[in-house]
């Protein structure tokens, strides 16, 4: 027994030896410490600060004929749809629109539907055609629910403006327009047949009916002339329409003529109620058309389609492997550069090269060579396993995706070699290293776009050699184009490549200087 306990005891002795030197080998780095606490802390504090929850408002460009019947709405509701919209004008040309579109100079265009009177009339939806060149999938659906916003608000606008114009019941107004047509039909037919009494009392009724019907479209007349032809100026219309009713009651009081004529020749005044009879006849057809709209075109008139400028319909892996692509570029070339001089420096290989021939811009340039062969055979496998296994497409040149790739490989090992300077032990490095990581999948683009980030923290991501890689294997991979900001992109990257490469070429000569 006393034997059992011995060796259970020295079984916790022995753990608790390797406890004790873990721990106090851990607790002898302040610097490890304060980067595994400190380090994440940090980016969540940045992230938690950075990140927009507000909708974003998205740089609208209207396409428009000079004649278009909604031209006159941009000014008029554009400018009122809230902070989702923001308004920066209206062009004639749908090609212009598209290319400001592409270069990136607005995030929408929203071409205005032709002849939307004429298509309600044949119970059709106008449709607002809205382009975008978004390829992320929650920015793509950040447009459809913008489109639908959209369409929503521009029919409430549009029926609150009916409806605050149309306050009698079209069916009364048209009762009255069927009156009024029906007593001048009597009227022409008594002065057709010599009766003048009859003639008389039923010009009092036309005259009657006339009075009853201007009153019932006087808060009516935006409505009747939407469908009378002249909805691209609703004024206009409301202006010819009340000087036809003007018109018509003219007519009918000068039908008093015929109290004064003795002669028996009605002409005059039968041509008169003809016209008369054609016109409450043109209005009443005005109306029976206005009732026989579908009801839920009336209701909704207006629709919105969203169509994407970029090739094809990209689903969640398609777009987000290039990102993936990017992230695990950068950190295997880093994290290769970041255990290689730290490792060496711990094995005392450093004094060696310290008393060799060797100079450090030929020991580092020897390093860069050897992990980009490596990470670049990595790479190459992966690509084809991407393309061929998941079947993510490939719409740009080669040329320009192996020179991304070259850029990114080149500013990552720079990173890596000036962390692996920086270290002291293998494990800050592989820690610095995987902060590098958080950091490019919190504020590189891999899942949340830098739009959502405020200014002042995306200072952070273009200080990331990933940002750039996503941003530039999305366009070439997913939207197949090389544009002036990937160019500029395609430097930066090098450019951060030139810097990481001066500096850890510095540090390698002052730390073989040292020795």
């Amino acid at each position: 027994m006393r034997r059992i306990f011995g060796n259970i005891l020295r079984f916790f002795i022995r753990v608790s030896a390797f406890l004790r030197k873990e721990i106090f080998a851990v607790v002898r780095q302040p610097r490890l410490i304060l980067t595994l606490v400190l380090g994440p802390f940090l980016i969540l504090l940045l992230f938690g600060i950075g990140y927009r929850s507000t909708a974003q408002s998205l740089r609208t460009l209207f396409v428009a004929g000079e004649d278009s019947e909604f031209r006159p709405f941009v000014d008029q509701y554009a400018n009122q749809m809230g902070p989702l919209l923001e308004n920066v004008g209206t062009v004639t040309d749908r090609r212009e629109a598209l290319d400001m579109l592409q270069d990136e100079n607005v995030d929408l265009v929203i071409e205005l539907p032709t002849d939307p009177v004429e298509k309600v009339r044949n119970s059709e939806h106008p449709v607002f055609l809205i382009y975008h060149d978004r390829i992320d999938p929650y920015e793509v659906e950040y447009v459809d629910a913008f489109a639908r916003i959209f369409a929503d608000e521009i029919n409430r606008r549009v029926l609150t403006d009916v409806a605050a114009s149309t306050q009698e019941d079209t069916a009364s107004v048209q009762e009255s327009v069927s009156a009024t047509r029906q007593a001048a039909g009597k009227m022409r037919q008594a002065l057709e047949q010599g009766d003048r009494a009859n003639a008389m009392l039923e010009q009092n009724a036309l005259v009657q009916n006339l009075d009853t019907l201007t009153l019932a479209l006087g808060t009516s007349t935006r409505l009747v002339s939407s469908f009378g032809g002249n909805s691209g100026n609703p004024q206009e219309g409301n202006a010819d329409l009340a000087q036809q009713l003007a018109s018509l009651r003219d007519q009918a009081a000068a039908l008093d003529t015929i109290a004064e004529s003795e002669d028996g020749d009605y002409s005059e005044e039968i041509e008169r109620v003809a016209t008369i009879e054609e016109d409450a006849a043109e209005l009443e057809e005005a109306l029976s058309e206005f009732r026989s709209i579908e009801p839920s075109v009336l209701a909704s008139p207006f629709d919105a389609e969203v169509r994407a400028t970029s090739s094809g319909q990209l689903d969640f892996a398609d777009f987000y492997v290039p990102a993936a692509i990017a992230l695990l570029a950068q950190h295997m070339a880093l994290t290769f550069a970041a255990l290689s001089i730290v490792r060496e420096e711990l094995s005392g290989a450093i004094e060696l090269f310290r008393v060799s021939p060797l100079a450090p811009f030929e020991g580092l340039l020897g390093k860069y060579i050897s992990y980009f062969i490596l990470t670049g055979l990595l790479l190459a496998i992966l690509t084809a396993l991407s393309l061929f296994g998941l079947q993510v497409p490939m719409l740009g040149e080669w040329s320009v995706y192996v020179l991304t790739v070259i850029a990114l490989v080149f500013a990552a090992l720079g990173a890596g070699f000036v962390i692996s300077l920086l270290s002291q032990t293998t494990t800050q490095a592989v820690q610095y290293a995987m902060i590098v990581l958080l950091a490019s999948i919190f504020f590189g683009g891999f899942f949340l776009g830098l739009d959502l980030l405020q200014p002042y923290v995306r200072v952070v991501s273009w200080a990331l050699p990933a940002t750039y890689g996503t941003q530039l294997l999305q366009d070439v991979m997913l939207r197949g184009a090389f544009t002036r900001e990937s160019l500029v992109l395609l430097l930066g990257l090098f450019g951060w490549g030139l810097f990481f490469f001066l500096l850890a070429l510095i540090l390698l000569r002052r730390k073989m200087a040292q020795l």
